[in-house]
This record gives structure tokens, sequence and C-alpha cells, in this order.
């Protein structure tokens, strides 16, 4: 109880903060609602009834009490599973299990309560909501079964945002898609609420799918909160813990050995890829001192693709007989307008800096007017990448968030002269912070803080090549 007391101390200044700052709410952007109608089976009328939302992962719970005419509603809701109960004085109690809320989504449970002695109840199982119920726009939520199933070329969440319908591949960037004929430029990502878009509409931050929930593509009529950019939205949410421990370990391995060699190239590449990991979520315990079940959990996810290719880039190079300034075809001489006799530049005419430059140009080893192919010209890429969430129920209507990214991608340029590939250190950083209190009946203030940070690093990561 001390340590509570403890959070709720360090928590409360910041959530003046967030409220002071103008921290404008994220909507429905990384959250879902629930609905409904409460009436009496006699046909006699609407039902003033109290429900109550519990999130069967983490036994958090929302009491509601339906309005005049027997609706209620509550916004802002985790995604995940929700049980829900509905209470009337004289009449049997309704309890309706395993109602999956999915981001973005609006989903109705609706009641009829008939009479019956206090504390008996009636269970039922929620059946399968329909794809697209409770939704205004146009869009596609891949939920945690097909994130798990899917087979993705690198594990790369982006290109599952293709199975949305009116999404293509996008023809002049790899890796991104096209929405409704819009550029990819046009597309904006958030991940938990925070914005992870490049101005040019690029992506940086590739999240492990083991370390998602789910995430949704919307592709067209976006409410208010989605009017950046036309394109699609994708919405992007990481996992929680829960009441009980969860993690996994994984490690995913392609090589060169089954490929087949490209018609262009005299040698297949070398190709190896790894992508191992481990995940691992639950309630925040400290023996004899704290027990977060039902009021404080984590969660961690750590990944690392590791890369080691070779490829085999060609280019034009002088031969041996042209460094030395022997030539097949005739030379102009630009001093004089002349030709030099037999092809061949003068010993003095060559410039001192091109001949210290040279150095770098190796002989031709290929038959053909691509005279050269890099035998060493590796696109190496070490990429290790970690996301932690923490999520505290300080009180039964106040729930905090806070999660932290952390990636490091390499920008790998690998040179037909191997001497002259760089590698550019880049780091991506994420934090966000959010807040999420009851203040009445169906009355919800949301506070969040996001900042997205991804510094560049211009230069080669080697040392400089030397000139003799």
């Amino acid at each position: 109880m001390a340590i509570m007391n403890l959070i709720r101390r360090i928590l409360a200044p910041a959530s003046v903060l967030c409220l002071a700052a103008g921290v404008a709410v994220e909507a429905q952007i990384d959250t879902g609602t629930i609905l409904g109608r409460v009436l009496l089976a006699d046909a006699s009328g609407a039902a003033n009834a109290q429900v109550t939302l519990r999130h069967m992962d983490t036994n958090e719970a929302a009491d509601l009490l339906t309005g005049p005419e027997g609706y209620f509603r509550r916004d802002g809701l985790r995604v995940g599973k929700y049980q829900l109960t509905v209470v009337l004085p004289g009449f049997r109690t309704e309890i309706l299990r395993d109602l999956e809320l999915l981001v973005g989504q609006a989903v109705r449970a609706d009641f009829q309560l008939r009479q019956g002695t206090a504390g008996a109840a009636s269970v039922k199982q929620a059946g399968p909501v329909l794809l697209g119920a409770g939704r205004t726009d146009l869009g596609q939520v891949i939920d945690q079964e097909r994130l798990d199933s899917l087979p993705v070329n690198a594990r790369d969440i982006g290109k599952l945002a293709g199975l949305a319908a009116g999404a293509a591949p996008s023809a002049s960037n790899r890796g991104n898609v096209q929405v409704m004929g819009m550029r990819f430029k046009d597309n904006l990502t958030y991940i938990d609420g925070t914005l992870f878009t490049h101005g040019d509409g690029e992506t940086p931050f590739k999240a492990s799918t083991d370390a998602l929930k789910e995430f949704d593509v919307k592709t067209g009529l976006y409410s208010a909160e989605y009017g950046v950019r036309p394109g699609g939205q994708i919405t992007a949410v990481t996992k929680s813990g829960s009441n009980q421990f969860h993690g996994n370990l994984y490690w995913f391995h392609r090589n060169d050995n089954l490929d087949a060699r490209n018609f262009f190239e005299q040698r297949k590449a070398e190709f190896k890829r790894n992508q191992l990991g481990a995940t691992l979520g639950g309630p925040i315990l400290v023996p004899g001192i704290f027990d977060g079940r039902e009021r404080a959990w984590f969660f961690l996810s750590y990944q690392l693709r590791s890369i080691r290719e070779t490829r085999p880039l060609t280019g034009v190079v002088p031969t041996d007989a042209e460094k030395r300034g022997e030539f097949s075809s005739p030379v102009l001489d630009p001093a004089t307008g002349q030709l030099f006799p037999d092809g061949r530049l003068p010993e003095q005419r060559l410039d001192p800096v091109a001949r210290k430059l040279l150095h770098f140009w190796p002989s031709p080893n290929t038959p053909g007017p691509l005279n050269f192919t890099s035998p060493d010209s590796r696109a190496n890429l070490d990429n290790p990448q970690i996301i932690s969430r923490v999520d505290l129920a300080t009180s039964p209507r106040s729930r905090w968030a806070g999660r932290f990214i952390w990636d490091s991608s390499p920008a790998v340029s690998p040179h037909t002269f191997s001497v002259f590939s760089t590698v550019q250190p880049l780091r991506t950083y994420g934090q966000s912070v959010s807040n999420t209190r009851t203040l009445g009946n169906g009355v919800i203030n949301a506070a969040s803080i996001h900042w997205f940070f991804r510094p560049y690093i211009a230069g080669p990561s080697r040392p400089k090549p030397q000139i003799p």
C-alpha cells in the first residue's frame, strides 16, 4: 500500500503537467469502445442497471450506470477480451464473457433482464465479432492470430498492411504500401498513439511482431483525429502484461543455400539472416514487499536482426594499360587539339593527383563492358531492438501506462570498391506516458505525452582510406 501511495504522489503532478501542457486526447487511435443497451425482457421498458466491464487479462473493472433509455457506453478501453456483468435488484444477473475488443473498434452488446432471485446468473459466451462491425471508417485490423501465423518476409509488419482492401505494395519504395492510389509519403504510422513517421512518409522503426498485440490499417473515411495526411493510417498497439506470466523465445534463419543464382551474377551471392529474440510479460512482483497482480504489470521485448550479405556490385575500372596512359582508341590532346601518337599519354602529362587516386582502382576481373565485379562488397547489419512497457492501475478510476522503445538500425551503403563502403549509425528513441481517468459515468479524460527521436550521424563508421 505504501508503494501505491508513493506512485500516486509521483504521478499526480505529472498528470497536472499533461493537462497544463494542453496535450491532445488521442481519441480512438489505440483504444476501443464498448456500448449497448439494457432492456427488461417483459417489454416494460429500459433498465436502470449497473454494467461492469472487466478486462479478462488484468481483472481491471469499470462500472457504468445505464441512462434513462437503458444505454451505456465506455470509450478509451484497452484492446483485449472483456467480461460484461449487468446487475439490477430483483432480476437475474447477466454475464457475457470473452467479448473481444479490437483497436479502433466500437463493439455493441445488448442485454435483456429477466426476473429472478438474488445471486442467480445467466452466463453466455460472446460470439465472433463481424468483420468491420462498429466501424465508420474503411480498413482492417490485423489481429494477434494473423500476426503469429502468417508468413512474412523479414517479419516486417509493414508487409501485412497490404492485406487491407485498397492497399498495395509501393512501386517506388520497397517495404511501403500505397493506399487508395495515394503516395506512400501520404501514410502515417502510430505506435500506442505515438507518431512514428518521417516527413517523407518513411517509417524507420519496424517493431517486432512478437511485441505487438495487433495493428489497424485505415484506408478511408477517417475521423477527425486522422486529419494530418490523406493516405493510410496504420496504428500498432504493443502488448502489455497480465496477471499471469507469459513469454516466448524465437529464432528465424534464412541463408543462400537453397537460393538460385541471379541471372546477371557470375556467382551466387552470400546471404545469412538471423532474427532471434524473446518476450516476457506479467505482474510486477517483489516478494514480501509488493504484489502487482491486478494493479501493476510489465512487458519486455528484445529482438536482434543480424544480416551477413555479399553483394556482387559491378562497375567499370581502367585496365592496367590505361593506368599507364596507353589507350586503344585515339586520344585528343586538350592543349594542342592534336591526337597523341599511338594513343599514349606522355609520362609528364599524367596528373599527380590522378596517379594517387589510381591506387584505389582495382584491375578488371570480369569480361564485358562492366569489367569489374566486387568480390567483397558486404552489407552486414546488426539491428538490436528493445520495447518495454509498464502499466499501473493506481485506483479504480485511474490508469497509467509508460512505454519506451530503442532501436539501432544502421544505414549500410556498400560500394563497388569496398574501401568506400560506409555504415551510418542510426538509432530510434520513442517514449510514451499516458493517463486515463474516469471523471464520472461515461466521462473519460485521456492525457498523454509522446516523443519520437531519430538522430542522424553522418559519416562512415570506419577509418577513411589513406592516400599514399
